[in-house]
């Protein structure tokens, strides 16, 4: 055989080596096993919890929010003093494809959208939904507050993306950059938390133990201030814009958008020049894309101006009575802004069907009157009460109601009514309805005497209700002619010669 076309055998591997290769593998494997098992376990105890590290505190609030992979965070089903839908936001969520004569609004937004400060009845968007359907009782109005305290323009596109998008909203309301897109990043920015959010818990537990913030929230908001970002925006300018134009091109596929620039008082405006930056680019997206725009600051500057003086503000707080703090619109303010809105809408409503749907025929049988402060549950008999899918006493919405098989229907009103007389009110596929009937809700009985003994005066207010209720009282030291403004309108004890209070 010719050794030069011989095959050439390789030794066989070397007993140590085999084991070397082996023990490699092994120790691969068990790293592997140890990771995943790590990653079990984290998953398993909740860990690590998610620490937003932003400026604004309100999600930090205890009991109310709770982590969401892809919002950061949403709130809990049983969030304290608040109704929340499947989908933990505020208040109603229709179940459905949405039928032939249904407008649908969605307020996509932060805190102001969501309410902070206000009831829900009192948001803008739902006082929105009932100026429309008071124009157009022909039409199933329903509006949903897409928002939550501490969102951002990014959370608000996501949100829109995930939920708001399959609801199919006629109209998209967006009320970003009140202050939560312009404010500064700690130490990364919303998109930087988001992916880092989609990382392993490992590489999560990692970063929230090895970095820090770098400054002091006073650092960063004075660098704020004077226009210095020591880690940049949470949202920069550019990807702001990005948002809202994803935003607009997303709600117009459905219907329309129509973009609000957030009323911010006055001195506030000074106070935080950035935010200039950003609603001076919202104006700009609205005529460039020819999206309806409502602007909020110019429309509170008119309507404060258009007040007598003594109006304008709330004496004891000094706060303007359109706003509840230094950013939050009040109930008056969202009032202003769900007129505007209206103004904006109801020239754009469809045209009413001809000839109009029957009117369901609603009736309840009287019953005793309840009180404010826990009424308990309601049982009326009547009839009609098959076609109705959404109750309201006056302008509460009822959100636990259940018709039982034997025709009584149960109304669970919550805690809390305003006294006076109110007309229940219904939603049908057809449209709104109201009842014949009113419930009266009594107040509880307040009686306040007054003393006094040289320069010493003493008030005693004995109030009769619910055990374990907290009472507030407000007083004015100016007269009933001269009515104090508050943020919940005016208010005066006065006094007659005698001394007794009226």
């Amino acid at each position: 055989m010719n050794s030069s076309s011989a095959t050439p055998i390789r030794p066989p591997a070397s007993a140590s080596s085999r084991k070397w290769i082996l023990r490699a593998l092994l120790s691969l494997g068990s790293a592997l096993v140890t990771l995943a098992g790590a990653e079990l376990y984290l998953a398993w105890r909740g860990l690590p919890e998610k620490s937003f590290e932003f400026l604004n505190p309100e999600h930090e609030e205890t009991g109310v929010f709770q982590e969401d992979e892809n919002l950061f965070w949403r709130l809990r089903q049983d969030a304290p003093g608040l109704r929340v839908n499947r989908f933990g936001l505020r208040g109603y969520w229709p179940q459905g494809p949405k039928r032939t004569n249904e407008l649908r609004i969605a307020c996509i937004g932060d805190s102001c959208s969501f309410g902070t400060n206000v009831r829900y009845e009192d948001t803008y968007g739902m006082q929105l939904e009932w100026l429309l359907a008071e124009a157009r009782p022909d039409l199933l109005v329903t509006s949903v507050l897409a928002a939550l305290p501490g969102y951002s323009s990014l959370q608000s596109k996501r949100l829109f993306q995930s939920r708001v998008q399959e609801y199919e909203p006629d109209w998209t309301l967006i009320y970003c950059a009140a202050w939560n897109d312009y404010v500064p990043a700690v130490g990364a920015s919303d998109a930087e938390r988001l992916v880092e959010a989609k990382s392993s818990r490992l590489l999560q537990l990692w970063n929230q133990t090895s970095n820090e913030p770098e400054f002091t929230r006073h650092q960063y908001l004075e660098g704020m201030r004077s226009g210095v970002y020591l880690q940049g925006e949470r949202v920069p300018l550019a990807s702001f814009k990005a948002n809202l134009l994803e935003l607009i091109a997303g709600a117009n596929k459905s219907g329309r958008a129509l973009l609000i620039v957030p009323p911010v008082p006055a001195e506030d405006r000074d106070d935080h020049p950035a935010g200039r930056r950003y609603w001076d680019a919202i104006r700009t997206i609205a005529a460039d894309t020819q999206t309806p725009l409502v602007d909020g600051q110019v429309l509170f500057d008119q309507a404060l101006e258009a007040l007598p003086k003594d109006w304008r503000n709330d004496s004891q707080h000094g706060l303007s009575v359109a706003f509840t703090d230094w950013i939050h619109p009040s109930a008056l303010g969202h009032r202003w802004l769900a007129q505007a809105l209206a103004a904006e809408l109801i020239p754009e409503l469809p045209a009413a069907e001809q000839p109009r749907p029957a009117a369901a025929t609603i009736h309840i049988d009287p019953i005793p009157s309840v009180a404010a402060l826990d009424p308990g549950e309601l049982r009326l008999q009547g009839a009609g009460f098959e076609t109705v899918e959404r109750w309201w006493i006056g302008s509460q919405w009822i959100d636990a109601s259940e018709l039982r098989s034997n025709g009584e229907l149960r109304l669970d009103p919550g805690p809390l009514l305003t006294p006076g007389r109110h007309r229940l009110r219904a939603q049908t596929s057809a449209g709104y309805r109201a009842s014949d009937f009113s419930l009266e809700v009594r107040g509880h009985p307040l009686q306040a005497t007054l003393s006094r003994a040289g320069m010493v005066h003493r008030l005693v207010v004995n109030v009769t209700g619910p055990a374990n209720w907290t009472v507030g009282l407000w007083l004015s030291t100016q007269l009933r002619e001269e009515p104090a403004p508050t943020r919940y309108g005016p208010f005066a004890l006065a006094c007659i010669p005698d001394g007794r209070p009226t």
